[in-house]
């Protein structure tokens, strides 16, 4: 049969990087659209250079009415026409959206995920995305208005957990091109017009024109993303060092040491405070760099000093310690 051009270099990709190994089993989230389709066809003709198990996954997220019905019968008829076998698995991201208090595009995410987390786990199985290069300048973009860390700057990674991202290297305009090359049609969610949703936004307006500044923004921003993760991983040995050294626990207590913290550079510090609150917290969200100052600020106060914090914790100065203790 032949593998496809395009198709081998994302072969190379997936197999210098480790993605997928011989006897592996791959479960698609396959929406139809261009990128996935185009994911769907590779890892199909992959199978001949690396023997694997393909399986297709959809999710209608309760949304689009008729129009997700046609995506799921369309994802559903290309993977028959492949021989690959193919789930569907049905949610509510509305009712869910209004319940949990997120956008309803967060709440499909999240709901959408959780369907392939518990077909993969079930499975024992890899979950392949067709997330590529535009779509992770876009989440560096997001991430970088929202006031992110270093790590959310980092963007995505090719591989996390169970998830790969084949296809992160690659332009959009390969994956039009190679899809043209075939012959082989996709679907086009409407949603993916509406410019209320931010992602929609920086992709159809903010991306644009920064690629009308300099045509490689993409590339560049891509290539920043693949620095900062590099530079996210170096410091997280060095914080989980820094952490072993300066904080102890003592019954329910966090204990750090206020010695070994002053030692730390400012950067280490303010992380290790961060760990620790996480920790503590059993949580990151609702933690914030406000927080980390008002616990840092404690390593000068007297003794008996003490600061209200989320996640019904306090931290407070007592002798050569800063404490964090979560009433429960």
């Amino acid at each position: 049969m032949g593998i496809p051009g395009f198709c081998y270099q994302v072969y190379q990709e997936v197999n210098r990087k480790g993605l997928i190994r011989e006897g592996d089993r791959i479960i698609l989230a396959l929406s139809g659209g261009a990128d996935s389709v185009c994911l769907f066809l590779c890892l199909f003709y992959m199978q001949e250079l690396l023997p694997f198990s393909l399986l297709a996954f959809h999710v209608i997220h309760g949304i689009r009415g008729e129009e997700a019905e046609e995506d799921a019968a369309f994802a559903k008829d290309l993977a028959g026409r492949f021989g690959i076998p193919f789930r569907l698995a049905r949610v509510d991201a509305p009712a869910y959206a209004k319940e949990e208090g997120l956008s309803l595009e967060e709440a499909a995410r999240i709901l959408r995920y959780r369907e392939l987390m518990k077909e993969a786990e079930k499975e024992e199985a890899r979950i392949a995305v067709a997330h590529h290069m535009e779509d992770q300048a876009e989440t560096v973009l997001l991430q970088l208005v929202r006031g992110s860390s270093l790590k959310g700057l980092s963007g995505m990674q090719s591989e996390r957990g169970r998830l790969i991202r084949p296809l992160l290297p690659f332009h959009k305009e390969e994956i039009l091109s190679f899809l043209a090359e075939q012959k082989q049609p996709y679907r086009t969610d409407s949603t993916n017009l509406d410019l209320s949703y931010a992602r929609n936004a920086v992709r159809h307006k903010v991306l644009p024109e920064l690629c009308r500044v300099n045509a490689k923004a993409t590339g560049h921003i891509a290539r920043v993303a693949e620095e900062m993760d590099r530079t996210e991983r170096f410091l997280e040995e060095l914080t989980k060092e820094a952490f072993e050294k300066a904080v102890f626990y003592k019954e329910d207590l966090l204990m750090l040491r206020i010695a070994e913290m002053k030692k730390l550079p400012e950067l280490l510090r303010s992380r290790v405070v961060y760990k620790a609150l996480c920790e503590t917290a059993r949580r990151k969200k609702d933690l914030s760099d406000a927080h980390v100052t008002a616990v840092l600020h404690l390593f000068e106060a007297e003794g008996g000093k003490r600061v209200a914090l989320p996640c019904h914790m306090t931290a407070e100065r007592r002798g050569k310690c800063v404490l964090i203790k979560r009433e429960y």
